[in-house]
């Protein structure tokens, strides 16, 4: 992702997505919810504005801050629609995050064929380490959006990530070839 971000020029905003699981805790019973890891470039390619509070930031991204936004029916749901719910901690995976914004009620995102609600909140991506390096790297599984910039086509934009692709290829180990 990073060399994407850096080193394409047709994007206004481009962001990673990886779905996920946690166990939600802290506020009733805990239970096992789906949930998605968001590069900070995500929600601005999506160009939807959360119903409450605000999204994370690049910034709090790259610092690996224990922030979330949370989907409409998990803050209804499991957070009994608390109007004072910006600011509050909840547990995922037993670790406190501090919920930032709300999204609108009908937001869906990734989309899953077949599945609605499949995340119930969001996370910063935060790379780790391993994925972070080389062999990390080469073995990527995670998805992309982005946001074209004004008078970008989707072919210029698909020749500038398959330039950025190839130089990112050329660049990796001779044994990883």
């Amino acid at each position: 992702i990073q060399n994407y971000t850096r080193d394409t020029r047709s994007f206004e905003s481009l962001g990673a997505y990886k779905p996920t699981g946690y166990e939600f805790s802290g506020v009733g019973e805990p239970a096992q919810i789906n949930a998605s890891r968001l590069s900070g470039g995500v929600f601005p390619a999506l160009g939807v504005a959360p119903l409450m509070g605000r999204f994370f930031t690049q910034q709090e991204d790259d610092q690996q801050a224990p922030v979330t936004v949370v989907s409409y029916s998990l803050w209804q749901n499991r957070l009994h629609g608390d109007p004072g719910v910006l600011g509050k901690k909840i547990l995922l995976d037993r670790k406190p995050y501090v919920v930032v914004g709300v999204m609108p009620r009908n937001f869906e995102f990734p989309l899953m064929p077949g599945l609605l609600n499949s995340s119930e909140l969001w996370v910063p991506m935060s790379f780790t380490q391993q994925e972070l390096s080389v062999a990390g790297a080469s073995s990527w599984n995670f998805n992309m959006v982005g946001r074209l910039k004004p008078g970008i086509t989707t072919m210029q934009a698909e020749s500038d990530a398959e330039r950025v692709a190839e130089e990112t290829m050329r660049n990796y180990p001779a044994a990883m070839a």
